[in-house]
């Protein structure tokens, strides 16, 4: 059983398709003053009076931008030919929709790896500054006293990250380590 409610949209008045189940949920959150004619008959005749030549016959959510878009059909008594239509309009609409959050997903993703690609080279950039510091050569516990002395660079140097792939520890562990060692 659906329900024909006709509305009151600024100036002019538009009419919506709800089933049972979304008019009794909806009923409740719409503002009762904007709402003029409700009916469970299309082919009434207070409608005719308002000459509306479309109905929002349902919606369909937009993820991209966050809100329920309405999908209008002709007005006309055939209801079968106004589902096919919705029907047809849905499915166009899903997938412009799907299309859409695609080409953003993809942006999205593009962005993140040039910030990625720039925080890579940055780290890179600090890691041959602090290669400077505490250079590869340097004996293991020279370079993890140095490391020490420098407050545990991070990120850190390359024979530092070379002596902790060696060992099972974690940054924090082998801080720890150095810290009661050294």
């Amino acid at each position: 059983m659906n329900y024909y409610v006709i509305k009151r949209n600024r100036k002019d008045y538009e009419i919506e398709r709800y089933t049972q189940e979304e008019w009794e949920t909806v009923k409740e959150k719409i503002d009762q003053n904007n709402v003029v004619y409700v009916t469970q008959n299309l082919n009434d005749p207070k409608i005719q009076h308002y000459e509306l030549t479309e109905i929002i016959w349902g919606r369909i959510y937009n993820k991209c931008a966050g809100t329920h878009q309405k999908i209008y059909v002709d007005l006309t008594s055939d209801i079968e030919q106004m589902e096919k239509t919705f029907q047809k309009k849905y499915e166009e609409l899903k997938e412009d929709f799907e299309e859409e959050y695609k080409k953003i997903r993809q942006r999205r993703l593009e962005r993140y790896k040039k910030g990625q690609e720039r925080t890579e080279q940055y780290n890179r950039n600090l890691i041959e500054q602090f290669n400077k510091i505490i250079p590869m050569d340097l004996e293991k516990d020279e370079a993890l006293k140095l490391w020490k002395q420098y407050n545990y660079l991070m990120p850190p140097p390359d024979v530092i990250s070379k002596y902790k792939s060696e060992t099972d520890m974690s940054w924090t562990e082998l801080a720890m380590f150095v810290e009661k060692t050294y």
